[in-house]
């Protein structure tokens, strides 16, 4: 029997993971909050309807989709084996049809929470392999599950890529070890499983490629007979073919995306590569320090929460590169002695390397969750210490430390309880982060929008708004930030239509006024990028919307969509308007583009199928009809759609079959077109009751555009004769 298999080890050990559930268990009854609301959410935050998440969409979809498709307006990363397990848990757990979708999040935070368990039972299986004995392992299986650091990764659901990028790294070191001690049969089939371990590594992540790096390191640190020298071969047949694949399947969805990294959200964008590197340093410094003493967490390092560092003599950068040194020098250096010891350092090294901005520009400059995984070094050096020098003193300083980060693990899930908890604590702490004020802004908004700004608690909400807003402005010394300026002119404009549905229109025009100077210091801002203007364009075309100024208000959308042309909303705005000015062909037109532009949204593609049938556009329907089968084959708006054209050239049965069968799968708004094809059907097979009695029912949708209640009417009148 072997040491692990002992029911002393198997006790501490469950113990361990008995604490890490109970100590992340609050976290279950938490909402959606942060990036969640944006990427695991069904609909999006942003209002998209997230389809990725919301149905299956089949292999090819998800390795072929920027992370956040359908979700976000654009993105740059490229994570598809997490957004399959949102998707899975989502098919698992469906929400109930009445219920908020923010207040479904529990079965994502339960499978978060079940996954970091697993996680750190892999981390004793990895660590084991390092010792004699198995306390070091139970130790390093400790501050790993408790280790505070980790504690944004579980919690929030996006953190699953953190957690999947892990499990499937350690899965693949174990295999990789497991093979080089069998022969040749048994290795090629453990080398080829962990081939495949670490394409899953890298598709939860991308930064999860450090593990190709670490793979020999843990070997040799396993078995000092084989150097690396002895596994060129073997590595090679391990890590070549998940890499050729990943980045053949990467590739191509990276360079099909113009997004960029925006200052706001990583400054070291605006930097030249020697600042940005010093900068890097410095925050890899902080990063090292949260590892040891991870006490002061935030969930955003947006612009001047780290300042930048100009020059190699700044004292941040001199202090954190020393102590980077300290910690890769001492790798080198212990590597035959204490390989355990050598072992951590690299592992921090190399995975907080890929995520350091230095090699390559990443969409954050920073975030406690990204050191889930270099943190396990902390770990290891941890294990190799208590391996040495197993005193009282030492362990009681663990125990202190545990309990420390227990302690700030369960404050944390209080404060991810929902956005507006989130958000507005984050606000007070982190008064650098303009992201978290502008956040904490749209709360007050939220919250001061559902009573109407009325009574006490409104106009409370009203004061507050603007307070975020202005100190989200002066995060910049010229404070003229086209982000806060927008929801400044948002405000401006909302207290307008409020003092209109009040008759005040003195007030309304003076609020109006203020707006508009907003809108054009924001236009005329130096901070000012393309992507600003899709949402500032888009409320000087409101402002002109309630003049009247027709030439003007299609003249500002048509600049909202030219500002950012890969965001939906453009899009759909300036359609919107042309419908509403009864401009229906180039509506068609407008959503032809976006479908051209955003080919793998089927939000777009629906509303585009709408308007081209609508508008007569039919060369234009069925190309977008045919790459819509193609991309979601099975889903009821394409198939419905497809009913829609059998119906109009002349095949009805079919037709009736068709969308028959698909009316169950809606879960919201059928599309138009079904209510003139199934009647129109219906007549021609000689049932004509049926038919007239569904007109009757619906000709007066108010979803139903003009154009085709004409049709309908005219169906209606052919019938009624």
């Amino acid at each position: 029997m072997t040491l692990d298999n002992r029911p002393k080890t198997r006790v501490w050990l469950s113990a361990i993971l008995l604490v890490v559930f109970a100590v992340y268990a609050p976290s279950i009854a938490n909402e959606f909050a942060h990036d969640d609301r944006h990427y695991a959410m069904v609909p999006s935050d942003r209002g998209q309807p997230n389809e990725l998440v919301a149905e299956w969409q089949g292999f090819g979809r998800y390795f072929s989709s920027f992370y956040g498709e359908g979700a976000v307006g654009g993105g740059r990363e490229y994570r598809p084996i997490t957004v399959m397990s949102f998707a899975l848990v989502h098919a698992v757990f469906p929400p109930e049809p009445d219920v908020a979708p923010v207040a479904t999040a529990g079965p994502q935070h339960f499978v978060n929470i079940l996954l970091h368990l697993i996680g750190t039972w892999l981390v004793f299986l990895l660590v084991r392999r390092l010792f004699e004995t198995p306390w070091p392992a139970l130790i390093a299986t400790a501050t790993f599950g408790l280790h505070a650091v980790r504690s944004d990764a579980v919690i929030s659901i996006v953190g699953r890529a953190e957690i999947l990028a892990l499990i499937f790294g350690i899965a693949a070191q174990l295999l990789y070890v497991a093979a080089l001690r069998r022969r040749l049969s048994a290795k090629v089939g453990l080398l080829a499983c962990t081939a495949i371990s670490l394409f899953a590594a890298f598709g939860s992540k991308q930064s999860a490629v450090a593990w190709v790096v670490v793979l020999p390191l843990f070997a040799a640190a396993c078995d000092r007979d084989r150097g690396l020298a002895k596994q060129a071969e073997p590595w090679v047949f391990a890590a070549a073919a998940p890499i050729i694949a990943f980045v053949t399947l990467w590739y191509p969805v990276f360079t099909g995306s113009d997004f960029a990294v925006v200052p706001v959200d990583n400054p070291l964008e605006q930097l030249d590569f020697l600042e940005r590197a010093y900068t890097a340093v410095m925050v890899l410094g902080h990063g090292l320090f949260h590892t040891a003493v991870p006490f002061w967490l935030h969930i955003d390092y947006g612009f001047n929460t780290f300042p930048t560092v100009g020059h190699w003599y700044d004292y941040r950068f001199l202090l954190s590169f020393a102590a980077l040194a300290a910690v890769i020098g001492g790798a080198v250096v212990c590597a035959r002695r204490a390989p355990a010891l050598a072992l951590g350092g690299a592992v921090f090294a190399a995975f907080a390397f890929t995520t350091s901005n230095i090699p390559v520009l990443v969409e954050t400059i920073y975030s406690d969750g990204m050191m889930y995984t270099p943190a396990l070094g902390f770990s290891l050096v941890v294990a190799f210490v208590f391996q040495l020098a197993r005193s009282r003193v030492l362990f009681g300083l663990l125990a202190i430390w545990i309990v420390a980060n227990a302690v700030v693990i369960v404050h944390r899930c209080t404060i991810w309880q929902d956005n507006q908890t989130l958000y507005l604590h984050e606000a007070e702490t982190q008064p650098g982060s303009q992201r978290i004020q502008m956040a904490a802004a749209r709360e007050y908004r939220q919250e001061g929008q559902a009573v109407g700004f009325q009574g006490l608690r409104g106009q409370e909400c009203l004061e507050k708004w603007a307070v975020h807003l202005n100190r989200a402005l002066a995060v910049h010394a010229d404070k003229n930030h086209p982000l806060p300026l927008n929801d400044l002119a948002y405000m401006h404009i909302g207290r307008r239509d409020a003092m209109l549905d009040q008759d005040d229109t003195a007030g309304a025009l003076e609020q109006e006024l203020q707006a508009e100077r907003y809108l054009e210091t924001a236009l005329a801002s130096p901070w000012l990028e393309p992507r600003h203007g899709s949402t500032l364009h888009f409320l000087m075309s409101r402002i002109f919307e309630r003049r009247g100024e027709v030439e003007n208000q299609r003249r500002s959308l048509e600049l909202a969509l030219a500002a950012d042309a890969k965001m939906p909303q453009s899009h759909v705005r300036l359609a919107e308007f042309l419908v509403k000015e009864k401009q229906y062909r180039r509506a068609a037109d407008v959503m032809t583009n976006a479908v051209r532009e955003i080919p793998n949204s089927l939000s777009l593609r629906v509303r585009a199928l709408d308007l081209t049938y609508t508008a007569g556009s039919y060369d234009s329907f069925n190309k977008i009809l045919a790459e819509g089968e193609r991309q979601h084959p099975d889903n009821p708006h394409i198939l419905a759609f497809r009913g829609v054209w059998l119906s109009s050239t002349g095949r009805h049965a079919s037709a009736l079959h068709k969308i028959r069968g698909v009316l169950h799968r809606f879960r919201n708004a059928i599309p138009p077109q079904v209510w003139l094809a199934i009647p129109q059907s219906l007549a021609a097979l000689g049932q004509t009751k049926q038919a007239l009695s569904i007109l009757d029912k619906h000709i007066e949708d108010a979803n139903i555009l003009p154009p085709l209640q004409q049709k309908m009417s005219a169906l209606k009148t052919a019938l009624s004769k």
